[in-house]
């Protein structure tokens, strides 16, 4: 008996929710802006009221690393306050986005399978994600202290220089806003990389073909050279001798479309 040719659909899966990716970099950079802003006028002011002596007064310039020192314990304390909650809002809005992209594929595939989420391992992939986003919401007030501290020092030792001082101060925000974004949209990225993951293999997926990306100027090789490779879900693509998954590396704006085999 002649066997019967098996068919194969693929089924695309959306990689990221933008809203999700806008929502999270506002609330972190309005509380950035806060910051920012904080150590700005303490700054400024200092260095105006004691421009004459900041250069060769020791007492002075221990003041001003007083000042910036508060400042920035005062801030660690807020963004560690916060970084749960936001940690939790980022990566519960991405699963509830693959969650919804996946009823939906359900519903207009009803030979796939259903009600068979393992909930323990999707509870530990949630976790381990917001553990990570609370570790880099917490770094950013310490990296911008690091930077505008040394930043301040720099400047007394060269001279006292406010212009100059202001440029430099200006710079490293514009560092501080460039990274936030990054780390939005890293972070929505790889929860749901994850999440969709769990979500196909719940499914009863067990195949994907990776997809390089089309946006973006410059492009990881391996990643394009990886296009229309065929992958196992649950381990992910083998590129440069490890196992991953789209959005799962940084700036990786690479999709994949999951195989169903119909016999």
């Amino acid at each position: 008996m002649k066997k019967k040719k098996e068919k194969v659909k693929t089924i695309a899966i959306h990689q990221t929710n933008e809203s999700d990716v806008i929502t999270y970099e506002a609330e972190l950079s309005l509380l950035t802006k806060e910051m920012i802003k904080e150590y700005y006028k303490a700054i400024l002011l200092y260095y105006r009221q004691y421009r004459t002596y900041i250069v060769n007064d020791i007492n002075i310039v221990g003041g001003l690393e007083d000042i910036i020192n508060r400042i920035g314990k005062k801030w660690h304390d807020i963004f560690i306050k916060k970084s749960d909650r936001l940690a939790q809002n980022v990566v519960y809005t991405a699963k509830d986005f693959s969650n919804r992209q996946f009823k939906r594929i359900k519903e207009n595939n009803p030979f796939l399978l259903s009600d068979t989420k393992d909930f323990q391992q999707t509870t530990k992939i949630v976790e381990a994600s917001i553990i990570e986003n609370i570790g880099l919401i917490k770094s950013i007030p310490t990296e911008y202290h690091n930077k505008i501290l040394g930043s301040v020092m720099r400047s007394v030792g060269s001279g006292g220089n406010l212009k100059e001082l202001s440029e430099d101060l200006s710079k490293i925000s514009n560092q501080t806003k460039k990274r936030i974004n990054l780390i939005a949209r890293d972070q929505v990225a790889k929860a749901t990389a994850l999440i969709n993951q769990q979500n196909a293999v719940d499914a009863g997926f067990t195949t994907a073909i990776w997809k390089k990306s089309i946006a973006g100027k410059t492009h990881r090789l391996s990643h394009a050279q990886a296009d229309g490779k065929e992958f196992d879900i649950t381990k992910g693509c083998l590129i440069d001798d490890e196992y991953i998954l789209p959005r799962e590396k940084i700036n990786c704006k690479c999709s994949y479309k999951l195989i169903v085999k119909i016999t």
